[in-house]
């Protein structure tokens, strides 16, 4: 199966929107904070069209760390 894969790496999205992301979780994390700013909606029909985030940096992932509970 073919997917279109976007790797994000800050600024604005590419588009069309990617229903694949490479993504480190800050990125990531802006790029959600910065569509709830627009407005819950476009916030919804960001996140709606999205099938996959495949996150860089896992290695954060351990303990208390920031990127854990993203992960989670």
């Amino acid at each position: 199966m073919n997917r279109p894969v976007a790797e994000f790496v800050g600024g604005k999205p590419p588009k069309p929107l990617f229903p694949i992301w490479v993504s480190t979780h800050d990125t990531f994390m802006n790029m959600l904070k910065a569509k709830a700013e627009e407005s819950d909606s476009s916030l919804r029909e960001f996140i709606k069209k999205i099938s996959l985030v495949v996150f860089d940096e896992v290695h954060h992932v351990t303990k208390k760390h920031p990127y854990r509970q993203i992960a989670e």
